[in-house]
């Protein structure tokens, strides 16, 4: 979720500096409000659409890592071994073989803890294993470093974006097979974005927006921005403390 809200914060920069520009240009404030909105607007779209490719005919990213999780092993296990990246067959303990040792597939939401990347060295011990490549989400720094510290056997860690790469280009996986991950609505994204942690990020740049205000001569747009921001941080801090109390 935290993407949203970077994307929100992005979206109100672009806000302020089409605002700004078109100062210099009209001084009326309805056309200057309509331009900066049309030019916010368009900028989400752009980027929306190349980052979605277009009319997308293949999952995105997200909605395969969703695929991979909800769907059992033996089906994702399958796609790994028609994208090369493990040989067919289960060698024990769900280690599956590839061309330089074994791999392991930790289709889940959360990341390897250190316990799990323990007990997987007990297993490569145990079966004589002396490379793992771990295919997961996410991993930690801190596993990683667990893992290098471990002696008989090499435990590295992959994210399934190799995997997706390779299936999205040999065309494996269509639309019809994974369905799009759900998108957040307004009414999830209004309390992360009108929040009290953000209501200091509003106040922030209403304060800088402020201070730059004395150094323009674009004095009077400066200051109309900086209290429209200034609004939203103070309707973040209610609306958040709002949300904590019945949390």
């Amino acid at each position: 979720m935290n993407r949203y809200i970077d994307t929100f914060f992005i979206l109100l920069g672009i806000f302020v500096l089409s605002f700004v520009l078109c100062g210099l240009i009209t001084s009326s404030l309805a056309v200057k409000l309509t331009v900066s909105i049309l030019v916010s607007v368009a900028s989400v779209c752009t980027v929306a659409y190349f980052v979605r490719g277009g009319r997308r005919r293949s999952p995105d990213y997200r909605s395969f890592v969703t695929y991979c999780i909800l769907s059992d092993e033996d089906i994702i296990a399958d796609l790994f071994v028609k994208a090369g990246f493990i040989k067919s067959g289960e060698i024990s303990d769900g280690f599956y073989p590839t061309a330089d040792g074994a791999a392991c597939l930790y289709l889940k939401f959360s990341k390897p803890s250190r316990d799990y990347i323990v007990t997987l060295y007990k297993k490569c011990v145990k079966n004589g294993i002396k490379k793992l490549t771990v295919w997961c989400v996410d991993f930690e720094r801190t596993g990683v470093g667990i893992a290098c510290t471990l002696s008989e056997a090499e435990i590295k860690f992959k994210t399934l974006r190799p995997l997706y790469k390779r299936v999205k280009k040999a065309g494996l996986l269509s639309g019809k097979d994974i369905r799009s991950a759900p998108r957040g609505s307004i009414k999830t994204l209004l309390p992360l974005i009108l929040s009290t942690r953000n209501s200091y990020r509003f106040a922030f740049v209403s304060l800088i927006l402020y201070g730059l205000s004395m150094l323009t001569p674009l004095k009077t747009y400066y200051i109309t921005v900086a209290t429209i921001v200034l609004v939203l941080a103070v309707v973040s801090r209610i609306y958040g403390e709002k949300s904590d109390r019945s949390a």
